[in-house]
């Protein structure tokens, strides 16, 4: 798999990566703060073997067995006792005494940790002096290879280590719950994965823009307007292979941005020079008279109803060659004028009209409308919001389409990623 996406998967759920580190490295600092410090002294010595140039096994087994005695006596609880008295240490006075001996050595270290620096290093130097005393009685010389010195910084608790550590742990629990989350969740993130779910020719790929940008007469950026271009000529285009007088635009749910692309593409293709008739079919919950500040007082329904001429319905807008049917206002059940004979009539009656119509239709999923449609059309565009799309809806809509045997030439992806068109099109406007 293209590491790229692992990469977009961490990106999109970064508060959730982001958020274990966090919580890990203040919850560590914070206990790591309230632990009491310890400092660590030692001190070291040497027991030397006797000085010739051989020295038999006996003697190496000896130093070894003396170094084991000298550090029994130095552990035992009454040598502890004695030096904290010489030192003048408080019985309270947390002491722990570890005498370690290198390897392949004739060394011994003693080491005492303590929370106080002063305290360790004393009983230290202490204790090292009465190992050397202890190492006279036995006849045996003894060394000193280092007295303690006093430590600088405590050996425990290690503050960077310990939230280097638990920033390790929580980045690794963070990237493991965002990729459980991620299969978990249903909603389409990108093209790519909206191409494996569809399974549909690509007609269109429509980039983010500000609510207040998404209509391209009003303040539509390059890329925005350029997109539906492209669209429109990809549709254009397909005249020569079918018909496609009437198109449908629907989508699997609601709020994928149906009649923005249908308005939008109605705009382009006016500005074009084409004729285009916008028809509204979503009876129950209407947007295109919102879309272009028209009245709803007539519309579909009411030619539907017979209360009307199909002409009669017809609105004009402020663009020269889009001209728009809107939802009309009868009160009827819509499952009742939708799949009357006389819609097929209708819309062909437009098409002569026009050179496209553009119908915009509710979203699949949410009602039947939308199915008695396909019937009276020449072609379906499905459009498909992503990261708002969910994965099983999409895949039903197609499948229920397919069933119908609706023509589908293709989708429109809304809030698209790809490239910066912005940049392609101001070096051609500057040439």
């Amino acid at each position: 798999m293209d590491i790229r996406i692992y990469i977009d998967i961490l990106w999109r759920r970064k508060l959730i990566v982001i958020t274990p580190v966090i919580v890990a490295v203040l919850l560590t600092a914070f206990i790591t703060l309230q632990i009491t410090p310890l400092y660590r002294a030692s001190a070291t010595l040497r027991v030397p073997t006797s000085a010739g140039s051989t020295v038999d096994y006996g003697e190496y087994v000896y130093i070894s067995r003396l170094l084991n005695t000298l550090a029994q006596y130095v552990r035992t609880r009454s040598t502890i006792e004695e030096v904290r008295q010489r030192v003048g240490a408080p019985e309270a006075a947390e002491l722990t005494v570890e005498v370690e001996f290198p390897a392949n050595t004739e060394l011994m270290r003693i080491v005492v940790i303590s929370p106080s620096p002063n305290l360790a290093t004393v009983v230290a130097n202490e204790l090292l002096d009465f190992t050397v005393n202890r190492a006279r009685l036995e006849r045996r010389r003894a060394e000193i290879v280092s007295a303690a010195t006093v430590p600088e910084s405590p050996f425990s608790p290690r503050l960077p280590l310990n939230v280097a550590l638990a920033g390790i742990v929580g980045l690794m629990a963070g990237v493991g719950l965002a990729f459980l989350v991620e299969n978990f969740d249903r909603t389409l993130y990108t093209t790519r994965h909206i191409r494996q779910v569809a399974n549909l020719p690509l007609l269109g790929k429509i980039p983010p823009v500000p609510r207040k940008q998404r209509y391209i007469w009003q303040s539509g950026t390059s890329a925005h307007s350029e997109a539906f271009r492209r669209l429109r000529t990809r549709l254009m285009s397909m005249n020569g292979t079918r018909p496609l007088s009437i198109v449908l635009f629907t989508s699997a749910q609601p709020g994928e941005g149906k009649s923005t692309t249908v308005a939008n593409l109605a705009y382009v293709l006016a500005r074009a020079g084409q004729s285009v008739i916008v028809v509204d079919s979503d009876l129950r919950l209407p947007t295109i008279h919102r879309i272009f500040n028209l009245p709803n007082d007539c519309g579909l329904s009411n030619v539907l109803c017979e209360e009307v001429g199909p002409l009669e319905a017809i609105q004009e807008t402020p663009f020269p060659g889009l001209r728009v049917v809107t939802s009309g206002s009868a009160d009827v059940d819509p499952d009742q004028l939708l799949h009357t004979k006389r819609l097929r009539t209708l819309l062909e009656m437009y098409a002569q009209h026009a050179k496209m119509v553009l119908v915009d239709a509710p979203a699949f999923i949410a009602v039947t409308d939308t199915a008695m449609l396909v019937p009276h059309i020449d072609a379906v565009v499905l459009v498909i919001n992503r990261s708002h799309a969910q994965r099983e809806l999409v895949k039903s809509t197609c499948e229920q389409l397919a069933g119908l045997n609706a023509t589908v030439v293709g989708m429109v992806i809304n809030r698209a990623e790809g490239e910066n068109v912005n940049e392609y099109i101001k070096y051609y406007q500057s040439k």
